[in-house]
């Protein structure tokens, strides 16, 4: 398609999402592993994930948690530092209909408990990183039955507390196979949970349907040309609006690479641009004006910013 094609097309799929359509982040993962399999979806540190693989990985949180009993509209709560597990995670469990509240991983004390408890969730899947910091408010926690507390471990040989589980364990004999249930998942049913930041008033929990995710991915694609030969650069948490709707909805619906890091980091910058070959970056706050702040480097390669 010409850049006018491309154009309509976007506009057109935002038209037609304001009214109910049997499309999810699920469905579009697993045509993108149809279409493109072999696509690179991830870079991480040293690791590249294609379609086809990253579909799979999800696709085992989708099956195990489906055999355990997970339905639509049941709440998972999320806390989990950036990596390739948290978005197969959100990916797998939205083929359910399972909703992911996006658990701020900055905030501590009462203002975290607050939060996972706020979204009434059934089980909390949490980074190795989290353990510790999770036992500090451990019992203020209500969760609902089934009540699982679940630990992504990276593989790592990882001495967790009792009634932890490791979930990088459960996974391991859990189904590829796309779970039959993806299709009845549709626009208007809710993906995600995220959080108001409380600057005016208490700390909201933010429902984000399948629909809002989507209609951001089909505007990066109209107004800023994002495709699926784009690399875009990632460095914000994906608890956060701009990591998880503006960043992963681009990248789900253009069918783009992206690359994820744990943190932005202004001295790395420009060489992780070099390295994967980035040309779009989504910056908020005074993370551009550091990158500007920079002397410049023979050889800099131009990006496409997305503010």
């Amino acid at each position: 398609m010409n850049k006018e094609q491309t154009m309509d097309y976007h506009v057109n799929a935002i038209k037609d999402l304001a009214r109910t359509q049997p499309r999810s982040l699920g469905a579009e993962i697993e045509k993108l592993a149809r279409d493109k399999p072999l696509h690179t979806a991830i870079y991480y540190e040293e690791r590249k994930i294609n379609y086809q693989e990253f579909n799979k990985l999800a696709n085992r949180y989708a099956n195990y948690f489906f055999n355990q009993g997970f339905k639509k509209g049941d709440v998972v709560a999320l806390l989990m530092p950036n990596r390739p597990e948290y978005l197969t995670a959100v990916v797998g469990l939205s083929k359910l209909g399972v909703i992911v509240a996006l658990i701020n991983s900055e905030v501590r004390g009462e203002v975290l408990a607050a939060g996972i408890n706020m979204v009434e969730a059934k089980a909390v899947i949490m980074g190795h990183e989290f353990v510790e910091l999770y036992q500090t408010i451990a019992e203020r926690i209500r969760l609902h039955f089934p009540a699982r507390l679940m630990v992504e471990t990276e593989d790592q040989a990882v001495l967790l507390p009792e009634h932890y589980e490791d979930l990088n364990k459960l996974l391991k004999s859990a189904a590829e196979d796309n779970p039959p249930v993806t299709a009845d998942i549709n626009s208007d049913d809710i993906l995600a949970i995220i959080f108001a930041a409380g600057t005016f008033g208490d700390r909201k929990a933010v429902p984000v349907l399948q629909k809002r995710f989507l209609s951001v991915g089909h505007k990066a694609g109209a107004f800023c040309h994002m495709n699926g030969d784009r690399v875009l650069y990632m460095s914000l948490p994906l608890h956060l609006n701009s990591g998880f709707n503006v960043c992963f909805g681009s990248m789900a619906v253009n069918g783009c690479s992206m690359v994820i890091k744990k943190r932005f980091s202004v001295h790395q910058f420009w060489d992780d641009i070099r390295k994967y070959q980035a040309d779009y970056f989504v910056g908020v706050g005074e993370m551009c004006r550091y990158i500007y702040s920079l002397p410049e480097l023979p050889g800099m390669q131009i990006i496409r910013w997305i503010l």
